[in-house]
Order: C-alpha cells, then sequence, then structure tokens
C-alpha cells in the first residue's frame, strides 16, 4: 500500500482502491480460486469422468491457488485462507487490525465465487441431481463443500486427518517466506504453494475433502443452504462445517507453524523465539510480575511494622522512634562539625 493517499482529482474510487486495496486484491484472489477449483469439481463429477478425473481436480485446485496468489500476492500477501491469515498474526507479526477486514474479504470472495460457479452450472446440476441431496451417486452438495468419506471410520479421524493436511500447508508457508532457509526466485512461491496443495489433494483428499481453508468451505456451504439445500448441510458428520473445515484447520495450521518455528525457523519475529523479556511483555508475565513484587514489597512492610508492634511499639510509636533516631543522628553530626 502507497504511504501516502493518491491525489484526488475528481475520480473517488480511486481513494477507495486505495483504502481498501488488500481486502480487495484477496476478495478478487478468493473469487477466482472457488471458480476454478468448484468448478473442476462440477465438471468431473458431472460429465461422469468424461471430461475429468481425481488427478485433473487436484491440478486443477493446485492451479487454482497458484493463480489466486499470483493475483493478489504483490499488494495483500496472497493469504487466501483465514486460516493463514490467523498464523500469519499469531506467528509473523501480521497486522492484529487488519486480521478482520482479511477474514471478511476472504470469505465475501468464496461466496462470490460459490454463487458465479452455481450460475454457471445451473441447468447441468438441475438436470444431474434435481432433489439437491447430500448422500448419494447424483448428489450435487459435495460438489461444494467437503464432506468426510463414507469409507472413513469416524468424523473424529478425518478431523485429525485434516489438522494434519492444514499443517502439512502451513509448514510449507512458513518456509517459503523464510530467508534464512531456501526461499524460492521471485514469483515461485505461488507456484510452490500450488504443489503442495495438489500433493496434499493427491495423498489425503479422498479422506475429508481436503478443506484446510475455512472459508472454501463455509461459503459455499452458506450459499447450498440459502438456495434450499435443507439444514443438512449444517449438521452431518457431527456438524463437520464447524469441528472439521473450521477449528481442525485452523488448529492444524497453528501446530504446523509451532512446529516449524520450534525445530527450524530461527528469526526472533515469531513468539516461539522471543527474548526473555519480550516473551514475558507477550505474554503479560511482566505485569504479573510487577503486580507480585508490589505485593510481596507490601506484605515485607507490614511484617516489619507487624515486628514492632509484637516488642509492644505501637505503629506511631515506631514512627516516632524512627523519626527521633534521626533527629538525634543529625544533632550529633551538627554538633561534631
Amino acid at each position: 500500500m502507497p504511504e501516502t493517499a493518491p491525489e484526488r482529482s475528481g475520480n473517488y474510487w480511486t481513494y477507495i482502491r486505495w483504502k481498501l486495496r488488500e481486502p480487495f486484491a484477496e476478495w478478487l484472489g478468493m473469487l477466482i480460486l472457488i471458480i476454478i477449483g468448484i468448478g473442476s469439481s462440477c465438471q468431473t463429477k458431472i460429465s461422469q469422468g468424461t471430461y475429468g478425473n481425481y488427478t485433473n481436480l487436484n491440478l486443477a485446485w493446485g492451479f487454482a491457488v497458484t493463480l489466486a496468489i499470483y493475483i493478489s500476492g504483490g499488494v495483500s500477501g496472497g493469504h487466501l485462507n483465514p486460516a493463514i491469515t490467523i498464523c500469519l498474526a499469531l506467528f509473523r507479526g501480521f497486522p492484529g487490525r487488519m486480521v478482520p477486514r482479511y477474514i471478511i474479504a476472504q470469505v465475501f470472495g468464496a461466496f462470490c465465487g460459490a454463487a458465479i460457479l452455481y450460475g454457471n452450472y445451473k441447468v447441468a446440476l438441475e438436470a444431474f441431481d434435481p432433489d439437491m441431496k447430500l448422500y448419494g451417486t447424483n448428489a450435487s452438495a459435495p460438489l461444494f463443500i467437503t464432506m468426510p468419506s463414507e469409507d472413513c471410520l469416524t468424523a473424529d479421524h478425518d478431523m485429525t486427518r485434516e489438522v494434519i493436511a492444514s499443517g502439512i500447508l502451513h509448514v510449507v508457508v512458513l518456509a517459503l517466506g523464510d530467508e534464512n532457509n531456501a526461499p524460492p526466485g521471485a514469483g515461485l512461491g505461488a507456484f510452490i504453494t500450488g504443489l503442495t496443495i495438489m500433493a496434499i489433494g493427491m495423498s489425503q483428499g479422498w479422506i475429508s475433502g481436503y478443506a484446510i481453508n475455512p472459508a472454501r468451505d463455509l461459503c459455499p456451504r452458506i450459499f447450498l443452504w440459502l438456495i434450499g439445500y435443507g439444514d443438512l448441510v449444517w449438521h452431518h458428520d457431527s456438524w463437520w462445517w464447524l469441528n472439521g473445515a473450521i477449528i481442525s484447520t485452523i488448529s492444524g495450521g497453528i501446530l504446523g507453524c509451532l512446529m516449524y518455528d520450534l525445530f527450524v525457523f530461527g528469526g526472533d519475529v515469531s513468539v516461539v523465539n522471543f527474548p526473555g523479556c519480550r516473551l514475558r511483555e507477550a505474554t503479560g508475565i511482566s505485569k504479573l510480575h510487577h503486580m507480585v513484587r508490589a505485593v510481596v514489597s507490601k506484605n515485607k512492610q507490614e511484617d516489619a511494622w507487624e515486628s514492632k508492634a509484637e516488642k509492644g511499639q505501637s505503629r506511631s510509636k515506631a514512627v516516632a522512634e524512627q523519626w527521633r533516631d534521626q533527629s538525634c543522628h543529625a544533632s550529633e553530626v551538627g554538633s561534631s562539625s
């Protein structure tokens, strides 16, 4: 973002864009990511494999992430994921005041992308699944949202795998931004991130749908609910939308960042590597220390008064005795001189 606002030359939109440039970039990048990613799911499933397969689907999601980062990366950093935004704020000093506007932009971009994609495939989707089903061979809801595989044991196992997938993504993101590791050349970070998405999809995808992005699952889910897919989109698989696509992805991201900073990263920007005094300030321990010290000092003073009182002297008498001793000492000094 420029340090100074552009001159107001009659174009008010220029000023608005300058003020909201980063959220706009996140919104547009997320919009295109969802259109390409979910579009690949729709094309593969509706065509019954004629125009795609599972490998094509993972490639499409990976390239969608790559293109979205190229679109937004130079302006906003290309987070495109609420979990990444939160983790960068926790571990890399990303301004906390920017977190809400980034997440709002990402959520709104994903919602708009789902709406545009549904409009593009509306006729085909209605022919493929006229009943708007969540389960079944011709169910269309899984094309837009993530769901645990029916072949897996329980939703708890799927949530664990979602934690692992999200953790891998965040480890790679931090490694790409670590100048003391092996940072890629200009523009290669987006490509490597896309390859990471492909690798996660090809190794973890069928288990839980690899959400690894709360906005990617939540916003299409909201859209499906609004157009009539019913409340089951919220209740299925032990509230998967919350436990799997949101809590597990964010928890996995935090765990992945923590592991990278504990075992690899050496910079002092991470809370893991804060010096002792700075860590105490960041966690509030320094304030607690001052509070304890004040209480202890007060207790010591009270103990001294009680010691005097135990000898048969009141507090006022103790003060008077102390003042008299000081006066006598001053008189002796004056007479000796």
